[in-house]
């Protein structure tokens, strides 16, 4: 249904940005989208990140331009948690949609006749699920686990080695470019 629309933009910009995290898309400025690239200090570890925008997602965050914010899905709510809630509520309710009569309906009654049934087609469904799906698509792709580990943000192996691995970011924007192909795509 159109209102279910902006749910389904935000899940795919969510997975085409490499599964960020709710908190930091929308908590973005436009100032942080710069030269064809995303780059913002992760909420949860202060970490700086760096994402290729691709342009499928250059497309929705023009789509959804907010006026303080690189993107108007949080602007005029308290906290990121409301619209999370009504993203995850929204996604769960994508599905078959019916007109059924109303079993409470009699003749001459205040109530409708028919109402609208819907049957989930993933009811487990989150915006979560983006980042795990973009991962394990990755993995499926045979994306070293390395780069998915960077993509992602996530440590993976010796920590005193990793001190001394500089970190590919075209590793990381192969992979993602990888990953968006087969999905829309299919090419593998």
């Amino acid at each position: 249904e159109p209102w279910q629309q902006r749910y389904i933009d935000y899940f795919k910009l969510t997975f085409l940005l490499i599964g960020i995290n709710t908190v930091d898309l929308l908590s973005c400025k436009p100032s942080d989208y710069k030269e064809g690239r995303l780059q913002y200090q992760r909420a949860k570890t202060g970490r700086l990140y760096n994402i290729k925008v691709e342009p499928e997602a250059a497309e929705l965050i023009q789509k959804y331009r907010g006026d303080r914010l690189l993107v108007n899905f949080s602007e005029g709510r308290t906290s990121y948690h409301n619209f999370t809630g009504k993203c995850d509520k929204g996604l769960k309710s994508i599905g078959v949609v019916e007109q059924v009569e109303n079993p409470k309906w009699k003749e001459g009654s205040r109530k409708h006749r028919y109402i609208i049934k819907r049957t989930a087609a993933f009811p487990g469904l989150s915006i979560y699920w983006a980042r795990h799906t973009w991962a394990t698509i990755a993995f499926s792709l045979d994306i070293p686990d390395e780069t998915i580990a960077a993509a992602l943000g996530h440590g993976h192996g010796n920590k005193v080695t990793a001190i001394y691995i500089d970190k590919s970011i075209a590793k990381v924007d192969e992979a993602n470019r990888r990953v968006i192909d087969w999905v829309l795509y299919e090419k593998k």
